[in-house]
């Protein structure tokens, strides 16, 4: 009876039903402490149940009860497996909660009433599995734990790893001695080939002196003719040589050769118009040949290699793949790159590369010359190829026919020709003609003369240019830094003057800075119109720094107006001299300039002063230099290990600036002038004949009573102890 029951005052409850009567107190139920175990009852593999005992693949894998198990191997291939487990003691119902989890592959709790769980595809490594039960009150177990180390297949294993590393340096050390066994078969048959080539080549050149003879004797005849022509030129010849011979010295071989160089720059020049104006004239005839492309630019690249190299330019050349020939005129494709070569070498800074390169397309190639020189302006892309044209970035000298002229020789060819440039990163000039013969008229094929250049030309390449020398004269102590853009002018101007001097050159006024940084020269003579920076500027900085303001400055200049003149006199030159000048007076204002400096030098020192100049005669900053100096000498002198190594770094000053600026002012070494003060110091306390000689040397910074002594008798003419 569902509604039978009742609920006394002492809190018991009864309950009426068809046997009998049911009562109880809920005070006295007590909770059940049953705590429940859990427990592994089946391991599957594969879906397969794995019984004590039992083999797979060729081995046991647990020999006990699987609940009694601590630890479970399994192979990389029984990576995926059942666990199925229950708790104990058993109950009805049976509403136990579970959790598990596989350390290092699953982290995570997972909780359910399942009674298994199944992991799939667990890579090789070592795992933990736990497994805990929750009874009715929400308590759970402890975890039952067991062990699980899947093994990895072989060829992750580290012997297999060390083994194929073996086998792979085997083969590699096999490989290596067999290219070694080749190239020693191979260099055995050159040597027999270059062998038999060379005893072919002996043969053919006793048949060539055979036939050279021949010749020379069917030449005679013809020899004795050009004798009776060539006498009647020996009259004009003796006379030139004989005033050859007036300039001969030990610099002649060099003036000539720099005469040659000009003359042949002037004939370059004019073979230059003449073939602009026959080009004007439509007088200029082609003259097609078959060649092969890479060796013909490249044999012009060479040309300019030593240029280059003066420069401190990488040349460079990249040819295409394959051999590529085409039909051009020889010489006037020679023309067109000699050009823009030496354009791209004459604007390209030292130390930046100049590259050509030929690139082949499908009906035509093209030749670019690419360099990292000052660019052009985009405004003026459109008329570099105009006649006499001159770009307003350029800094070089020039006369603008070169680029108009290899135009109209590409234009001539049926050819491109195209420039692409910014400023201050360089410039690609790019050639591009077509390939076969068929854009070319029958009569352009008649011609057979194969000459390129000139003879004159090719004796003004840039092989033939002469080197600077870039030792150091030793035969003065006084050095010029000489500032000069042009080369030729350069040499020459280092050889007169390096008779007297020691002589430094840079090429434009931030070379000439840059050197500054290392040496203080006694003179600098400087070009005004230079690249990069002009001498006007360079001698603006000069005079804006404290250190090298007070050297003497020539401008040496083409530049004769007044306004300049009157400009360079206000940055403070101290001599101008105009192109073209004469070599002596150069010589004699130069010795001039430096003899005067030297006698305001050696005023202070000819009255034996050590702490004061004549002040009169010094700007502004080298009397404040001249101030710190002797400031810092007279609060170190007593130290012995005060030297002029110490005293230039007080000074913030490099040794080598420091002793050249010093001895600007005073005319006299650093440490002579350190040890003159000490001197004098000792001087005035051997007046007051308060201290011993000994304890005065100590005390004036010498380490030596007996060098002191010495120096102060060399310098006072008496002992220290006659002193009064």
């Amino acid at each position: 009876m569902d509604d039978a029951s009742f609920q006394a005052q002492d809190g018991h409850i009864y309950y009426g039903g068809y046997n009998g009567i049911v009562h109880f107190n809920p005070q006295n139920i007590q909770s059940s402490d049953k705590s429940l175990t859990p427990v592994i009852e089946n391991f599957k593999l594969n879906n397969k149940i794995i019984k004590q005992n039992e083999t797979v693949n060729n081995r046991i894998l647990f020999k006990q009860a699987i609940h009694h198990i601590s630890s479970l191997k399994l192979s990389h291939e029984e990576n995926t497996f059942t666990f199925e487990f229950n708790a104990i003691p058993y109950d009805l119902p049976n509403t136990n909660q579970f959790r598990y989890k596989l350390e290092n592959w699953q982290n995570n709790w997972q909780t359910g009433n399942n009674r298994s769980v199944t992991f799939t595809n667990v890579s090789p490594g070592n795992y933990r599995m736990l497994l805990s039960v929750c009874n009715a009150e929400n308590i759970w177990s402890s975890p039952k734990e067991i062990n699980i180390q899947i093994t990895p297949p072989y060829w992750q294993e580290l012997w297999f790893k060390l083994l194929l590393i073996g086998i792979i340096t085997i083969l590699l050390v096999t490989l290596y001695r067999w290219r070694l066994f080749r190239i020693r078969q191979r260099n055995i048959l050159l040597k027999r080939k270059v062998k038999e080539q060379t005893q072919d080549i002996l043969k053919k050149s006793n048949e060539i002196q055979v036939i050279s003879q021949r010749l020379h004797e069917a030449d005679e005849a013809k020899l004795r003719f050009f004798t009776n022509i060539s006498h009647e030129f020996r009259t004009p010849l003796t006379l030139i040589l004989g005033y050859l011979e007036e300039i001969e010295d030990a610099g002649s071989i060099q003036i000539r050769k720099s005469i040659k160089n000009n003359a042949l720059r002037l004939l370059r020049l004019v073979n230059q118009l003449i073939e602009f104006r026959k080009l004007d004239q439509d007088q200029l005839k082609l003259n097609i040949t078959h060649l092969e492309i890479n060796a013909f630019i490249e044999d012009i690249v060479i040309s300019f290699q030593k240029l280059a190299e003066q420069k401190n330019i990488d040349l460079r050349f990249e040819p295409t793949p394959n051999r590529l020939f085409v039909w051009l005129d020889m010489d006037k494709t020679e023309k067109i790159f000699f050009n823009l070569i030496s354009n791209a070498i004459k604007y390209t800074p030292e130390n930046n590369p100049v590259l050509i390169s030929i690139h082949e397309n499908t009906d035509t190639f093209s030749i670019e010359v690419a360099d990292y020189g000052i660019g052009i302006n985009e405004d003026e892309l459109t008329l570099v190829f105009n006649r006499f044209f001159r770009s307003k970035n350029s800094g070089e000298s020039g006369h603008g026919i070169g680029l108009a002229l290899a135009k109209g020789l590409v234009d001539m060819q049926h050819g491109h020709i195209d420039v692409q440039s910014k400023i201050h990163q360089g410039s690609i000039f790019t050639v591009q003609f077509k390939k076969g013969k068929d854009h070319f008229k029958p009569d352009d094929f008649n011609q057979h003369q194969q000459s390129t250049l000139s003879p004159e030309q090719k004796t003004n390449s840039p092989q033939t240019m002469p080197r600077v020398n870039k030792s150091l004269p030793t035969i003065s102590d006084k050095q010029i830094l000489l500032v000069e853009d042009d080369m030729e002018l350069r040499i020459y101007l280092k050889k007169i003057l390096s008779d007297q001097y020691a002589v430094i050159s840079a090429n434009n006024g931030q070379d000439a800075l840059d050197k500054l940084e290392e040496i203080l020269p006694d003179l600098i003579i400087s070009d005004i119109s230079m690249p990069v920076l002009d001498g006007l500027s360079f001698c603006k900085k000069i005079k804006e720094n404290e250190i090298t303001s007070g050297i003497p400055f020539i401008l040496l200049t083409a530049k004769t107006d007044s306004s300049t003149r009157i400009g360079s006199y206000q940055l403070g030159i101290d001599d101008y001299i105009e192109k073209p000048f004469s070599k002596n007076v150069l010589l004699a204002r130069v010795e001039a300039l430096l003899s005067n400096r030297e006698k305001l030098q050696k005023k202070p020192v000819a009255t034996r002063t050590t702490a004061s100049i004549d002040k009169t005669k010094l700007k502004k900053r080298d009397i404040q230099f001249w101030k710190k100096t002797n400031t810092l000498i007279n609060k170190n002198y007593n130290n012995p290990d005060f030297t002029t190594e110490i005293l230039s770094k007080k000074m913030n000053m490099s040794r080598s600036t420091f002793y050249r600026r010093f001895k600007h002012i005073s005319g006299e070494n650093a440490g002579d002038y350190i040890r003159k003060v000490r001197l004098h110091k000792a001087a005035e306390l051997l007046q007051k004949k308060e201290f011993s000689i000994q304890q005065i040397s100590i005390e004036v910074g010498f380490q030596s009573t007996a060098h002191f002594r010495t120096k102060f008798k060399e310098y006072f003419g008496t002992n220290p102890s006659e002193y009064n």
